[in-house]
């Protein structure tokens, strides 16, 4: 995955040039470790470290961000490597829960099935992601010229679209969790704290070995 620098000064530091941390994340990390009894947590494209910073409070936390600027700029004490999503450094089931929240979207096809791959054999118990599709249902598409600006996203599919292809990728190992997705937005829900724009996450959770 190539990467502008550029893109990262004008770009990321406009969109996340702020002075504390979003603590929104706070519930929705406390929920997430709760539905996944996880004792361990890798962000991957973490950006400044917002859900870090909440994570690092319960259990061992690290991140992954492509943007120098991000890592050097964290909200957070953990550490976030500057890596590239589509290979990572941390060994085969090192991590009990890894998350990828609004990543999937600014990532092409090619290397959104490499990520998942990588999440695959990283976590040990537990993927959550949230994919943002921004577009309306009937709508669907994917940007080749990553030069063209829409807010960084370079997929935009039908949230059905998101859960086929992850499910194909991260079977047979992991499975869809629909009534972990359902009780996270019920916890959520009653703390009056499920962020509008999130109109999905999805969890998958590593199948008992025979």
């Amino acid at each position: 995955m190539s990467y502008n620098p550029i893109y990262d000064e004008e770009k990321w530091r406009k969109l996340y040039n702020r002075d504390t941390v979003w603590q929104g994340a706070g519930p929705i990390c406390k929920a997430m470790l709760y539905l996944t009894n996880a004792q361990s947590v890798l962000d991957v494209g973490c950006g400044r470290g917002d859900f870090l910073a909440f994570f690092e409070r319960h259990v061992p936390s690290l991140g992954v961000d492509l943007s120098r600027w991000m890592c050097e700029n964290k909200f957070c004490e953990s550490e976030i490597k500057m890596e590239n999503c589509t290979k990572m450094s941390m060994g085969d089931q090192s991590y009990d829960l890894v998350v990828g929240l609004d990543i999937c979207e600014h990532l092409s096809s090619a290397d959104l099935k490499l990520m998942l791959l990588e999440m695959k054999r990283i976590a040990r118990k537990a993927i959550v992601l949230l994919p943002s599709a921004l577009l309306s249902y009937e709508n669907e598409t994917e940007l080749h010229d990553s030069s063209i600006d829409l807010a960084g996203h370079l997929i935009y599919w039908r949230e059905d679209r998101w859960l086929d292809t992850m499910s194909s990728i991260l079977e047979p190992e992991f499975e869809f969790d629909a009534e972990k997705v359902i009780r996270f937005m019920s916890i959520l829900e009653r703390q009056h704290c499920y962020p509008g724009q999130w109109r999905h996450i999805e969890f998958f959770i590593r199948r008992a070995m025979p």
